[in-house]
């Protein structure tokens, strides 16, 4: 656990100090972040599964409920029967450790609501938040609100609160956290001599939306990590909806300091919705052969942070729509640095009333203006796909 948080801490500290930086200054001497072991994500099935059954117990203790709240032990049966839907048959899926706990409160819905608000506890934070101070909880009636995945031991983790009027004033709540184990292939796909890794995005049939080459040490060690801690997809031991949506699809090559090619990952972005998102599934291919597909849970959005990069970005076609379907905007295409720059990222040209803006794509996937635009302009560059960063 200790090498988990280490390796956590670590990457946070880059996301925060951007991708072309390497070493750390907090006021002392720098410090140069060294790569972490291709395995130090990995644990066993059987540890992955107490910890889920811990995380839970955290996570529910999320909700804080009014003084004089009663835990009881089933849905009244004045509540519809929807209201204890959420609970069926839970506990058995394959895969998942899950928690719940049912409150009679005698205070109304809304006292319950604003008390809810003002005293949820900050500690674990949901990837959503909502207005105000309430750290993610639910407000409305019915709320499912989803935790980061933890690399190497969980690829999933929710709390679904629930809050229902009842008669005479009284409110009921149903509260249920899930965390879903990591279930670990028994060898690590990637070895050590992954030295190189050539990270490419494409939408469809379209040329690549974006093309990055990774050669620091210490991001090359991260992916290698992030990937060798994903679990297996085997329905044998893992409930995971695949209902897929249309995303990009993003290729990993991984390579030998010569840039001999050692394995090859794709992943399917499906990461926007919301029945298929942690599922999105990872197929690694190497010396010929197909080792079992993966979850990715969000590997590709602790790329995107790792390497400051977007993976979904939009591309030159639904800009200039966007552009096009408001009014007095003339766009065309090109790049402004002439012949020869074949490896140039594509540009777009955006004029109106005489003023004139570049639109530039980078191969990191950022798209930029060449100097600050209306707010029209601002939201057509921001149009894409959007799944990688969702939620």
């Amino acid at each position: 656990m200790k090498r988990l948080t280490i390796l956590l801490a670590a990457a946070l500290l880059l996301s925060a100090c951007g991708s072309s930086a390497r070493r750390v200054d907090l006021g002392g001497p720098r410090t140069i972040l060294r790569p972490p072991s291709p395995t130090a994500l990995r644990f066993s099935t059987a540890a992955n599964r107490r910890f889920a059954r811990e995380d839970v117990q955290r996570l529910i203790r999320i909700l804080e409920l009014p003084p004089g709240a009663r835990l009881v032990a089933r849905v009244p049966k004045s509540a519809p029967t929807r209201f204890g839907n959420s609970l069926t048959g839970t506990r058995f899926v394959r895969g998942i450790a899950a928690t719940h706990r049912i409150w009679i409160v005698r205070e109304p819905l809304g006292r319950v609501v604003r008390f809810v608000r003002t005293h949820a506890h900050p500690r674990p934070r949901p990837e959503a938040r909502f207005r105000g101070p309430n750290y993610g909880i639910s407000f409305r009636r019915i709320g499912s609100y989803a935790f980061p995945p933890v690399p190497g031991r969980s690829w999933v983790r929710w709390l679904n609160a629930e809050m229902l009027p009842l008669s005479r004033g009284a409110t009921a709540v149903i509260a249920q956290a899930g965390d879903g184990w990591i279930h670990e292939p028994h060898n690590a796909p990637l070895p050590r001599s992954v030295k190189r890794i050539d990270v490419v995005s494409r939408s469809g049939d379209h040329t690549r939306n974006v093309l990055v080459h990774v050669r620091a040490p210490y991001d090359v060690g991260s992916i290698v990590a992030l990937v060798n801690g994903l679990g297996l997809s085997d329905p044998e031991h893992v409930a995971c909806p695949w209902g897929f949506v249309g995303g990009p699809t993003i290729t990993f090559k991984f390579r030998t300091a010569s840039g001999k090619l050692i394995a090859r990952a794709t992943v399917t972005d499906t990461f926007g919705s919301a029945l298929s998102g942690p599922c999105n599934p990872v197929q690694i291919t190497g010396r010929g052969r197909q080792a079992p597909p993966l979850i990715g849970a969000d590997l590709l959005r602790r790329v995107q942070q790792l390497l400051d990069v977007d993976l979904a970005p939009p591309s030159p076609r639904d800009v200039s729509d966007c552009l096009l379907r408001l009014h007095r905007w003339t766009v065309r295409s090109g790049n402004h640095l002439g012949a020869g720059a074949r490896n140039s990222p594509p540009e777009l040209s955006a004029a109106r009333n005489g003023r004139y803006w570049t639109i530039t794509f980078h191969y990191s996937g950022k798209v930029t203006l060449d100097k600050p635009g209306p707010r029209g302009l601002e939201r057509c560059i921001d149009v894409g796909p959007r799944h990688v960063v969702a939620g």
